[in-house]
């Protein structure tokens, strides 16, 4: 499959990748000649490229011009060329929201810390008299740092605002929009607040407040109508301030919710203090339900107790089965799989792989560079791979930044229970093919692993 051509956009910046695209353009990493920095460019394709979308761009532009906050990325200059109309943004080197939440198992008291930043932004935001309107966990990008990026204002808008530039039909994405903006009503700053509450609930819960139901028209008529399940309900242990504010900021009339963002932003901050100690652990693995299942049981409540009674005497069941596996075979299971007293105990989540290949490349390289990765890990003596990755006191994070070549490898050495990266490498590598030589990407983890010494205090006890 031939590459995607990569087209020049102006005189002063040498694009480098595609980043991505979306329904009106494209999104490039670039290289700002001049200043010598790595920048973002957005720039709209030629068929979208009438009035009303050049408007509608240039706007995004200014809006972003007066948002200089540390949580929402900068916009550095608008370019009009011969091919459009784009915008040159601060390149974000990181992650989405979900991809954080799933590679990095982040504990409470870190998730709290990115509500912070979000809620921070977003009050600089409807400071300026501007909502988002499409808040969600692929919209906020986190850097290694654990600083937080809020992007994406294409179809932000002022709330002061009376263009018709922004009734043609409802925005943003139904998973992630308030019950007014579903149904196209009149909107202020507090339909971002709800938009908050669901990425929020999303994020501490492991799943969102109305269910996983893949028909969109059924999540958004609960958005509108159903009560969502208590987050305390679903997660054991959460902090009854927390789940409290969470219903708060669900509530179906803009009213009964929290008047501001600087409020949830100071909130949120307050019980994290309070509790900062309690909170350091991954409470998203003591999950009691699911939201899909609380809707099904709406449906057919007269079903719920025989579900109970039949649950309960699977669970007697299944907990003697396990007991009597831990007396009979877990110890020569431990024995045949190498988990020995003294190892260093290390998780390794699936390789991430980016760049310029196609989908299905992507996806053939990074199942090739996880073999190659757990050959390498392997070959150490004093390691053990514990699954879950999440189960070990160190994970190996892996990414590979490709173009049909060559591969950027990155690995990160991260101790899981503060979340703070001990060390980090990278070389580059041709692309991994099934039966190459794993000498490249072993070097790295002997480099990795050579940074932290005898590392006894993450062995298996």
């Amino acid at each position: 499959m031939p590459e995607t051509p990569v087209p020049p956009i102006g005189d002063r910046y040498r694009t480098l990748e595609e980043l991505g695209s979306g329904g009106m353009g494209r999104v490039f990493a670039a290289l700002d000649e001049r200043l010598g920095r790595k920048v973002a460019i957005k720039q709209l394709d030629p068929e979208h490229s009438e009035p009303v979308s050049l408007q509608r761009i240039r706007r995004e532009a200014v809006m972003l011009a007066q948002l200089n906050h540390p949580a929402i990325t900068q916009i550095y200059d608008v370019l009009e060329t011969d091919t459009g109309c784009a915008l040159v943004m601060e390149f974000v080197e990181g992650e989405t929201l979900t991809e954080w939440q799933t590679y990095r198992h982040p504990t409470l008291s870190q998730k709290l810390s990115l509500l912070v930043q979000i809620a921070s932004g977003l009050t600089r935001a409807h400071a300026n008299g501007i909502i988002h309107r499409d808040l969600k966990p692929d919209n906020v990008l986190v850097k290694r740092n654990g600083a937080v990026k809020i992007v994406d204002f294409g179809i932000a808008r002022s709330f002061n605002e009376e263009s018709g530039l922004t009734q043609d039909r409802v925005p943003g994405s139904y998973y992630a929009m308030s019950p007014e903006q579903a149904l196209g009503a009149e909107l202020d700053p507090r339909c971002d607040l709800f938009a908050f509450g669901m990425l929020a609930y999303g994020l501490l819960c492991g799943q969102g407040p109305f269910g996983n139901n893949p028909n969109p028209i059924v999540i958004v008529d609960r958005i509108i109508h159903a009560r969502h399940p208590a987050a305390g309900s679903v997660i054991k242990g959460l902090p009854r301030g927390l789940s409290k504010l969470l219903d708060q900021l669900l509530e179906k009339d803009p009213e009964k919710r929290p008047l501001s963002a600087a409020l949830v932003a100071e909130e949120l901050a307050a019980i994290q203090q309070q509790a900062r100690e309690a909170l350091e652990t991954e409470l998203t693995e003591t999950a009691s339900a699911t939201t899909e299942a609380f809707f099904g049981e709406q449906s057919f409540p007269g079903a719920r107790q025989s579900m109970i009674n039949h649950t309960t005497l699977f669970v007697i069941a299944l907990s003697c089965a396990v007991m009597l596996f831990a007396a009979l075979w877990l110890p020569n299971w431990l024995e045949r799989t190498g988990v020995q007293s003294g190892k260093m105990a290390l998780g390794l989540p699936p390789v991430r792989v980016s760049g310029s290949l196609p989908p299905a490349e992507r996806a053939a390289v990074a199942e090739v560079a996880e073999e190659h990765l757990h050959k390498a890990v392997g070959r150490n003596s004093g390691i053990t791979v514990q699954a879950p990755p999440r189960a070990a006191p160190l994970t190996l994070y892996s990414r590979l930044d490709c173009t049909r070549e060559r591969c950027i490898a990155t690995l990160d050495l991260v101790e899981r229970a503060s979340g703070k990266v001990l060390t980090s490498r990278s070389d580059t590598l041709l692309v991994p093919k099934p039966h190459d030589n794993i000498e490249p990407l072993a070097r790295i983890v002997d480099q990795l692993l050579g940074d932290i010494g005898s590392g006894e205090q993450y062995a298996d006890s």
